[in-house]
């Protein structure tokens, strides 16, 4: 852009006038070693503008001659050459530029000329004192030296004023303003009129170098200084004199070592300012102005005042300014040393907050931060003399679009926060600057801002206050961000923490699984062959112990059918080793289950001397839940008692009824050390353990809250440090039966019809000898299909049935039972399922195919009586309900 207006502004210099002869001439033969009046004189009687201009100074009183001149000679010899060359180059070049006089202007000819030619005598009084012979040169270099401003302003007026107008309206110089405007300055456009004119080197190098730095020290090789050296430091020197200045140029001062390179001293200023005295009052009959001493040091008086107002202003403005920066440096380094961000979000919003606070007193200072488009944000508010931070939590009363600005999500936070607040009011308190919003604009992962308020204060703010807080804010959004970023990174790695714990825990029961799978075939094989057999032995037991009265035989008998029982348990268990636990709802007796707990561990923690209390109430009633998981959930509860108790101590466990009666409350108190405050509320997380390594997995009250929740309850601890924790399990009552009394009423009626199907004869007799006693009506079946048989000619109230045989098994009986091609009177029979080794899976489908119980072998006749007395009273029931309808 600047090439471009500089290469146009340059091409309206080829529309000025050539330089007339006359002056062409008189710059050439100033220029030469010689100059003499008679050629001088020739050429100005050459023009007869210019003769009568000489003629007319010669007769100015200025002069005082005697008589009047009349001859071109004669006035020159008066006058004098420089008097004379001025003369015809100000007629002649001000003639070319087609300057008119009266034109108001910022642009003074007459100061402009009067510049040039001080430039000159100054520099023709240098060229003398340094040993130049031939002056002329020097004078007309110097007289000529700023062509180029008189070129601008002649071909682009309007713009040289603006040069002018902003040059002294600002501290930039006439220089800087012309490179700015016309893209190059008056020192270029005066080098290339002297090219279009031809005007020798000497000028030409003087118009392009005089404002080149001022020449000082020693000069090389001791030559004298050269023209354009001369012209450069008579410049600055007439400059500094104010005389022919237009108010926009600023002086230069000239020290010691500028006069040492001329080979003058400072005390030459005073013939250097006479000389130009001379010479510009001889000149201006040219202007139609007279000029004294008086005169100039006037003008020269009026304009050094001039500009030092100015620059007062100036220098005022820019000591304003420099105050503002460093009242702003200042507030910046009190926000910047204190901040101290960290690895937590609400530490480095509390950092940003209190920060801002301190600085700005009297103000209220609010920080929020919230998750892009969350309706809550994290809030902390600090105000006061001595700022306290506090923590909220903050939520929109309306929702608000995802892709709002945060800027506008922030004002919404805002009046959120004061519930009068509306967003006119908002709006009236931003545009007074007693509410400032700074939202955090460049975050991806996090939104939030900062509020100041300062309704409580009792003077403004400066306004430019607020730039240093934007940065700072800024600065503050980043480090929140990063602080959210490593949050995140965090709640991430325990996530992945807790994953590969699961994966190796999954692995680790795998395994296991496949260990135990090759157990469970194998267990699976010895049930089958051991059950039965173990069926029948303690069956024979229960009825020889029925007939014998020897009460030492008798005893010996039942040792005998309690390690029947006891191998039945360990085959049960070995077939259990392969298959998952799977709660099962059985109505269960509280007490008895606490009082086998304690018992198993009472002699347990006597080696620690810790003494186990049983405080249940007498009343407790049976509940329906499962009682393995429960087990194993006290049994989890006891051990982590005893671990935390280092010295002697005592667990109680309790039971009772609350809730009128509606829940069961068992509780599990330890005197140990406590539980922490911060670890309460993660006691349940999954894998949060305080154990050393190796010694806990985390897992064990994670397991034992979800076991108690899946029977309907819930599990709460309380604990104090140095005084013990309780655990306190709340669980439902079990659902009521219809009274025994219905059972007894309506079985003493008539004679029960009992069906026996099973495939192992021996087995059949044991539970056709044990059924007959109990005053059943008994009948047996080898298989499934004998049993449909007698199903269809008889009416049975109940079926013992063997899941497992060859011919048509249970399964497959039940799903004849309950199809419709079953020729069977309703109500059905009630179906018990007897197996010594099928799998849970196998008897839970005997059940969803109507069966009413599963019973396993070997079992005891009065368990096996139980549930047949169970089932038929249900049938019985549901037939009188049947009817009832």
């Amino acid at each position: 852009m600047e090439a471009t207006a500089q290469s146009e502004s340059l091409l309206e210099l080829g529309k000025l006038p050539t330089l007339p002869s006359v002056a062409y001439l008189l710059i050439r033969s100033a220029t030469g070693e010689h100059v003499n009046v008679k050629d001088l004189s020739d050429l100005i009687k050459s023009d007869p503008a210019i003769s009568a201009k000489i003629l007319q100074t010669a007769n100015a009183p200025y002069y005082g001659f005697r008589g009047k001149v009349e001859t071109i000679e004669r006035a020159v010899s008066l006058i004098g050459l420089t008097a004379v060359r001025s003369i015809v180059l100000g007629l002649t070049v001000f003639n070319c530029f087609s300057i008119k006089k009266e034109t108001e202007s910022l642009f003074d000819p007459w100061e402009f000329w009067k510049h040039s030619l001080g430039c000159a005598l100054a520099a023709e009084f240098m060229a003398k004192r340094v040993g130049y012979e031939v002056t002329s040169p020097v004078f007309m270099a110097g007289l000529l030296h700023d062509l180029g401003r008189l070129a601008m302003y002649s071909t682009q007026p309007e713009q040289y004023e603006q040069v002018i107008r902003e040059a002294r309206e600002s501290s930039a110089t006439a220089l800087q303003r012309e490179r700015a405007i016309f893209g190059a300055d008056h020192t270029v456009y005066g080098q290339r009129l002297a090219e279009i004119w031809n005007l020798p080197e000497v000028i030409a190098q003087s118009m392009r170098r005089h404002h080149a730095p001022l020449p000082r020290g020693r000069r090389q090789g001791g030559g004298r200084p050269s023209v354009d050296q001369l012209v450069c430091v008579a410049d600055a020197f007439v400059r500094n004199l104010w005389i022919g200045t237009q108010d926009e140029d600023i002086p230069v001062p000239i020290d010691a070592e500028v006069w040492h390179f001329l080979g003058m001293t400072a005390q030459d200023e005073r013939g250097i300012t006479q000389e130009l005295v001379k010479g510009i009052q001889q000149v201006a009959p040219i202007f139609d102005r007279e000029v004294d001493m008086a005169t100039l040091h006037t003008e020269a008086l009026f304009k050094a005042n001039d500009t030092l107002s100015r620059t007062s202003v100036e220098l005022e403005q820019q000591r304003a300014l420099l105050q503002r920066e460093l009242d702003s440096s200042r507030f910046s380094k009190a926000l910047y040393e204190n901040f101290r961000p960290g690895l937590d979000v609400s530490e480095t919003l509390e950092s940003a907050t209190r920060v801002i606070c301190n600085v700005l007193k009297e103000s209220k200072t609010l920080g929020m931060v919230w998750e892009p488009g969350a309706p809550e944000a994290r809030l902390a508010v600090c105000e006061g003399p001595n700022p306290v931070i506090c923590f909220q939590g903050l939520r929109l009363s309306e929702s608000v679009h995802p892709d709002v600005s945060s800027e506008e999500r922030l004002r919404c936070f805002l009046t959120a926060y004061e519930r009068g607040m509306t967003e006119q009011s908002l709006q009236a308190l931003e545009s007074e600057c007693r509410l400032i919003l700074l939202p955090f604009g460049c975050l991806q992962a996090i939104g939030g801002g900062i509020v100041i308020d300062m309704r409580q204060r009792t003077s403004p703010i400066p306004e430019w206050i607020v730039v240093p807080l934007s940065r700072f804010v800024g600065l503050a959004e980043t480090a929140v961000e990063r602080a959210w970023l490593y949050e995140d990174l965090q709640r991430r790695m325990d996530e992945l923490d807790k994953a590969h714990k699961k994966a190796e825990i999954f692995h680790e029961q795998l395994n296991r699984t496949d260990r135990l799978l090759a157990v469970g075939s194998l267990a699976a094989g010895i049930a089958h062959e051991v059950n039965n057999p173990l069926t029948i032995i303690g069956g024979q037991v229960q009825v020889l112990m029925e007939s014998e009265r020897d009460e030492d035989r008798r005893n010996r008998l039942r040792t005998v059918f309690e390690q029947t029982a006891r191998i039945t348990r360990t085959v049960g268990k070995m077939v259990d080793l392969a298959r998952p636990h799977r709660p099962k709802v059985l109505r269960t007796q509280i007490k008895e289950l606490i009082q086998d707990l304690t018992g198993m561990f009472r002699h347990r923690y006597m080696k620690r001397q810790i003494r186990i209390v049983e405080d249940l109430a007498t009343d407790l009633p049976p509940v329906h839940l499962d009682a393995d998981g429960l087990q194993q959930v006290l049994v989890n509860l006891l051990i982590n008692a005893e671990h935390a108790m280092t010295h002697p101590g005592v667990v109680t466990l309790r039971a009772r009824t609350g809730f009128g009666g509606q829940t069961m409350v068992i509780e599990v108190e330890d005197t140990g050390v406590g539980i922490p405050r911060e670890n309460l509320e993660r006691i349940f997380d999954e894998f949060f353990t305080t154990k050393e390594p190796g010694k806990g997995t985390g897992l064990g009250l994670h397991t034992s809250k979800r076991l108690i929740e899946e029977m309907g309850g819930n599990l709460k601890v309380h604990s104090q440090l140095g005084q013990g924790t309780c655990f306190t399990i709340h669980l439902p009552m079990a659902v009521k039966n219809e009274p025994l009394r219905i059972l007894e009423e309506k079985r003493h009626n008539r004679t029960m019809r009992i069906l026996i199907v099973d495939d192992e004869p021996v087995a059949r007799d044991l539970i056709r000898e044990a059924l007959s006693d109990h005053a059943y009506i008994v009948k047996m079946a080898v298989d499934g299909r004998d049993a449909v048989q007698m199903v269809c000619d008889e009416a049975f109230d109940c079926i013992l049935l063997d899941l497992v045989m060859p011919r048509m098994d249970g399964i497959e009986f039940l799903d004849w039972l309950h199809s419709e091609k079953a020729p069977v009177k309703k109500p059905l029979p009630s179906v018990i399922a007897v197996t010594g080794v099928a799998e849970a899976d196998r008897r839970e489908e005997a059940l969803v195919k109507g069966a009413v119980a599963c019973v396993r072998k070997p079992f005891a006749i009065e368990a096996i009586i139980n549930e047949i007395e169970t089932a038929i009273t249900k049938r019985l029931i549901d037939r009188s309900l049947g009817a009832g309808s």
